[in-house]
């Protein structure tokens, strides 16, 4: 069962280069996109999660239909075997799944997600 906490401000069909990961030391991992203004050029913004203890991709040819269904929304997977797995798990350990259009499914178990700001 999953729930959606955070819709994708753009449409990730319209990326010009697709998502980029950044692991910083410690336990944060961003998941970086870039996306249209309204001026035609292009910029960067990132989800960042923290608390992180496992990370995986798998390419959208190869995605499930309950992957594809986080399409441009970050869902929280309640019950998830993944998390059942990790020996010792923190607590507050949550599953997080988003889609990105032709690109595929990001997955991470962490204990924390910090959407990006607001636009001012």
């Amino acid at each position: 069962m999953s729930a959606m906490i955070w819709q994708l401000p753009c449409m990730s069909q319209e990326f010009h280069e697709g998502p980029k990961i950044r692991q910083d030391v410690g336990d944060q991992l961003a998941i970086a996109y870039d996306f249209e203004r309204s001026t035609g050029a292009y910029d960067w913004e990132e989800m960042v999660f923290t608390g992180v203890v496992g990370f995986r991709f798998t390419a959208s040819r190869y995605c499930s239909v309950d992957q594809v269904e986080a399409y441009d929304k970050l869902e929280m997977i309640a019950g998830s075997g993944w998390s059942a797995e990790i020996v010792d798990a923190p607590p507050g350990l949550t599953h997080y799944r988003i889609f990105f259009d032709d690109i595929g499914s990001y997955e991470v178990l962490a204990t924390g997600f910090v959407p990006p700001p607001e636009p001012t």
